[in-house]
């Protein structure tokens, strides 16, 4: 068990040499994770977030670690949780979208990304990702508003215009 104990102080340098341990199991979790070795880079990436809770990759990405190593519900759960902590925030909704996408679930991705991209209608990969998780989950008429509303503002897009008319 990683867990820290909370109840003890610790002199700033001391919790600076811990979470380098933590950064250490992120690189060990990458290295295994670009080797396609994915339980052992969820079982570093889950030792990274024991030790730093609050550490940023761990957060991010251990969803996409549980995905990879076939735990799916764990992996909706993690960013469900994360969300719980921090509702709306826009990068963990951005991950369990991905999740879901990953799953097939794309109506239930499209309905996290969405929100992101009305406030980011300039955003080109999101307006991809709108129209593709819409045509993906079988809601062409949505797909042809995003990819309309896109063209509007962008009427020189060749790529936009070709994927509207498919």
């Amino acid at each position: 068990d990683w867990t820290r104990d909370e109840s003890l102080y610790l002199q700033p340098y001391i919790q600076h040499l811990i979470q380098n341990y933590s950064a250490a199991f992120v690189q060990l979790a990458y290295a295994k994770h670009e080797a396609n070795d994915y339980p052992t880079a969820l079982k570093y990436m889950k030792v990274a977030a024991e030790i730093s809770p609050r550490l940023e990759p761990p957060r991010q990405l251990l969803g996409y670690y549980y995905l990879d190593a076939g735990d799916t519900t764990a992996a909706v759960q993690h960013y469900e949780d994360l969300l719980k902590e921090k509702p709306g925030d826009d990068a963990l909704s951005y991950r369990l979208a991905g999740v879901y996408e990953r799953m097939g679930r794309y109506k239930a991705a499209l309905d996290l990304i969405d929100p992101l991209y009305r406030k980011e209608p300039e955003a080109k990969d999101l307006s991809i990702m709108v129209f593709t998780l819409a045509a993906r989950a079988n809601l062409p008429d949505r797909a042809r508003a995003y990819m309309q509303d896109w063209l509007k503002r962008h009427p020189d897009d060749a790529e936009g215009r070709q994927a509207l008319e498919e």
